[in-house]
């Protein structure tokens, strides 16, 4: 089956053709410029610059000037604006000088190389205060977008809020046009055009802040003025006609069992194929594809021009050792050597489990087996933080160790509860056949014969062996408290149907031994820690889930999958790639927030509070997994203190 790409996010969407506007002037438009960076391997980074300073200082975005490795382009080719209706002339370089390391403000100055003290045009991006600005005020914005062709483009729109160091605006933007111009209907220059969220109908998008852009200046400058700087320029840059990368909006794969495409397999579900294949087309350039970098492994940080393969052929043999989650990353390079940003697929390997016996009775066992076990933390009562997940492998007991001495254990895969009509868990220290000192003549046979030490249960003690003390459970889930640090503890499982009017253990197994290592604080996270940026969980009612938007401090019903996932798009902040890519453990600043990719294809990213690492979202499933595996467990009465969102929706 195969898997179409859908891209829900983009670095500044569809622009039109440049129509007159009062507020737009020939000096507005001669200041600006086209940014042409040469990057790694015969690539190039494209975008729109202003210039702000008539010496030759430009203006744009920081990751405008950021090859694909996140390191900084030292030297770039400048284009000039000098016509509406002609390319711009490629006359200069210029050298990257200064640019922010604040990951929420995404700014660089370029020093163009004017040996001969050229007067160029420019205008004056620190006279408009910002804070003037009023909803609905008019915006518009001119730059290089990729889908404007060669000239200059212009699109307007109206101001629609102020998030962080950004403006909303309605105007249209798309790549390219990063690093541009964005104004008033009156003329003010107002900030640098840098990103766009696109939603189901429509999209918003995000401009520097030039008040922010101030305040960067001062603290870096010592005033608002650019000091004058003859920058080293020590090459000159050819740039090629074609500097746009391959088109991925169409990109789609199709996975296989093996290299003869056999049986057909489903990137939405979990495969026992160690050896995939894999075949993809859709990316386009009039120049051609000659062939794609290729990564395949269980990093999604993974860039696959340093980490993968180059191949001429659209189809990859995959190889997989261990269970878990694999990415399968392609960039595809034109015949200018352009290279598209990564596009992503999911391969889940997980190993099928032997069926007990080829019948139907042993099928359906099989089928109700559990297939995931969560291990977290349990504090007050409330389940904490997802500590472990552990997949069943019936051949071997699987080692854990865990930093709590209390535990909340949750399984799934029993899904037939008429048919498995009992579950009982162990949950005790040492092992199950531990030899006992006395010797005693209670005995419960469930059926199975007597004196088998394999499936016979004793409540005390006979033949000088300890109960299994296995206890029933209607639930998915067991819980243990003050457990005894650094000794073994030992989970087991058994399953019970009634077969032929006789209640009878159909299956059992011994699936991990856990060790506690140290003791965590035994208070409640909800009297403790802010609950900004959580996801919270009834434990008193259905499992309900909210989200706690750091924005407003409010929450947010997540409801089914789809939902969820909807939700945690609506509230998330655009973010550029490198960002998120390369950062390892996330500001302060960014914990709790939703990250969305906008120079790739919006992938989401939760960045979870506790480890402040990112958690990648996914389709709407995956969304759903990592808000119950993160989710902390509330109280309705904790919960009922927190604010409900007006846009929230509610549970049924």
């Amino acid at each position: 089956m195969k898997n179409y790409l859908k891209i829900g996010l983009l670095l500044i969407l569809a622009l039109v053709p440049l129509h007159s506007s009062q507020a737009i002037t020939q000096t507005q438009i001669n200041s600006l410029v086209h940014v042409v960076c040469p990057g790694q391997n015969d690539t190039w980074f494209s975008g729109s610059g202003t210039i702000i300073d008539s010496k030759g200082i430009v203006l744009t975005n920081k990751h405008v000037v950021t090859d694909q490795s996140g390191n900084i382009i030292r030297y770039c080719a400048i284009g000039l604006t000098k016509s509406i209706s002609r390319p711009p002339s490629f006359d200069y370089t210029a050298e990257v000088k200064y640019y922010t390391t604040d990951e929420n403000l995404d700014a660089a100055i370029l020093y163009i190389d004017n040996k001969n003290n050229t007067t160029f045009p420019s205008v004056n991006a620190f006279s408009y205060d910002t804070g003037n600005l009023k909803l609905g005020d008019g915006i518009e914005v001119i730059g290089y977008p990729s889908i404007g062709g060669n000239t200059v483009t212009y699109v307007n729109g109206v101001m629609s809020g102020i998030q962080e160091n950004y403006i909303k605006t309605t105007a249209p933007l798309e790549h390219g046009n990063s690093g541009g111009s964005a104004y008033t209907f009156n003329g003010d220059f107002i900030g640098v055009p840098t990103a766009v969220v696109a939603g189901s109908l429509n999209s918003l998008s995000y401009v520097l802040d030039v008040n922010k852009l101030k305040i960067w200046l001062q603290s870096m400058l010592g005033s608002t003025s650019l000091p004058v700087f003859r920058p080293d320029i020590q090459s000159n840059i050819t740039v090629s006609k074609d500097v746009t990368p391959p088109d991925a909006s169409n990109a789609i794969a199709s996975v296989y069992n093996d290299s003869q495409k056999s049986l057909v397999l489903d990137f939405s579900n979990s495969q026992n194929s160690r050896n995939p294949y894999f075949e993809w087309s859709g990316f386009n350039d009039p120049s051609g594809i000659s062939g794609y970098y290729v990564y395949f492994g269980s990093d999604i940080n993974a860039k696959p021009i340093t980490a993968g393969v180059f191949t001429n052929t659209s189809n990859f043999n995959g190889l997989i050792n261990t269970e878990g989650i694999y990415y399968l990353i392609i960039q595809a390079q034109d015949e200018q050597g352009n290279i598209t940003n990564p596009v992503y697929w999911n391969y889940h390997y997980q190993i099928s489990p032997p069926l007990i016996e080829l019948n139907p009775l042993g099928r359906k066992i099989n089928e109700n087996r559990p297939t995931k076990i969560y291990i977290y933390s349990y504090d007050n009562g409330m389940k904490g933080d997802l500590l472990k997940i552990i997949y069943l492998d019936i051949s071997k007991v699987q080692p854990v160790s865990i930093p709590t001495n209390s535990v909340y254990i949750e399984w799934d895969g029993i899904n037939d509860k008429d048919f498995i009509i009992d579950t009982k868990v162990r949950f005790k220290e040492g092992r199950t056949w531990s030899k006992c000192s006395s010797k005693g003549d209670i005995w419960w046979n469930l059926g199975i014969e007597p004196g088998s030490k394999e499936w016979g249960e004793w409540n005390t003690c006979n033949e000088g062996y300890r109960s299994k003390e296995f206890v029933s459970t209607k639930d998915n889930f067991f819980t243990l408290n003050n457990l005894d640090l650094n000794k073994p503890y030992n989970f087991e499982m058994e399953l019970y149907i009634i077969n032929n009017g006789k209640y009878e253990q159909a299956d059992g197994f011994h699936i991990f031994s856990l060790t506690p290592t140290k003791t965590i604080s035994q208070e409640s996270e909800t009297k403790n820690n802010s609950l900004t940026g959580r996801i919270l969980l009834q434990v008193e009612s259905h499992g309900e889930a909210w989200y706690i938007y750091p924005g407003n401090q409010k929450r947010y019903y997540l409801g089914r999958p789809a939902d969820a996932f909807n939700v945690m798009r609506k509230l998330g902040l655009g973010a550029k790639h490198d960002l998120i890519m390369n950062t390892t453990v996330f500001p302060v600043s960014l914990a709790g927030k939703i990250l969305l990719d906008v120079e790739s294809h919006g992938e989401a990213y939760y960045i979870y509070p506790k480890d402040r690492k990112k958690y990648y979202l996914g389709r709407p499933d995956d969304a759903f997994n990592v808000m119950r595996n993160l989710g902390l467990g509330i109280s309705n009465t904790n919960l009922n203190k927190i604010l409900v969102a007006p846009d929230s929706a509610l549970p049924n």
